[in-house]
């Protein structure tokens, strides 16, 4: 299965998974890295991620008696000048599934990846 990450060039330094938005997230090597279905998945989160944070203000009211009044909803785009697409890049990785028979056999020889995250 190949699912894709963001990643700074030359580091190894990835854009976190988030609770909430993911446009105030910066990249870190602490937290576990946001893995995405597909590859333009990635290439949408990078595009939103490099245009800034987004936040969304509601405008409108209630009436005297408790009904909502004209509400609109607008996203608002705050420009992060430190955010630069030439230094980003999308990283593919593969996951494979190990066996049973591998882990439960000493014999057999498996190669254990580092673990660049801590928790």
């Amino acid at each position: 299965m190949k699912t894709w990450a963001i990643r700074v060039k030359n580091t190894e330094l990835y854009l976190p998974t988030a609770r909430n938005s993911h446009s105030y997230s910066e990249p870190t090597n602490i937290k576990y890295p946001r893995f995405h279905k597909s590859k333009r998945g990635a290439q949408n989160a990078l595009i939103a991620w490099l245009q800034g944070h987004w936040i969304q203000k509601t405008t409108g009211g209630y009436t005297w008696f408790g009904e909502p009044d004209f509400e609109t909803a607008t996203f608002v785009n705050e420009e992060v000048p430190d955010r630069k697409r030439e230094n980003m890049e999308i990283v593919e990785f593969e996951l494979k599934e190990l066996k049973t028979y591998q882990l439960a056999n000493p014999k057999v020889k498996v190669a254990k990846a580092p673990r660049p995250f801590s928790d």
